[in-house]
């Protein structure tokens, strides 16, 4: 199986506009996918949803990768994303992955 980068998946989920977010999401994600923000647990298909809604919010983005770790099936990284909508607002978030 090929690892992918979280810079990847965001890059198609956020950016790349030639694939559909569903579509990113099987590339990028395997099916029991679930993610964790805040303490709440996300389904894969409320991801989804949810990637669908900032796609259609995010203007710009710059993903920066600044930890990345593969290690055999084993991924771990730290990442921040800055960004703009199209209402012309900006904002950064930071996120740990750890699969």
């Amino acid at each position: 199986m090929k690892h992918t980068s979280i810079r990847e998946a965001l890059d198609d989920l956020l950016l790349n506009t030639t694939i559909d977010v569903p579509d990113a999401v099987h590339k990028h994600f395997s099916a029991d996918f679930r993610q964790r923000t805040n303490g709440a647990w996300m389904t894969r298909d409320d991801f989804t949803a949810h990637m669908t809604a900032l796609r259609d919010l995010v203007e710009q983005a710059t993903i920066t990768v600044h930890e990345e770790l593969f290690s055999g099936r084993l991924y771990a990284e730290r990442h921040t994303i800055a960004g703009a909508r199209k209402d012309g607002a900006a904002g950064n978030h930071g996120g740990v992955l750890l699969r």
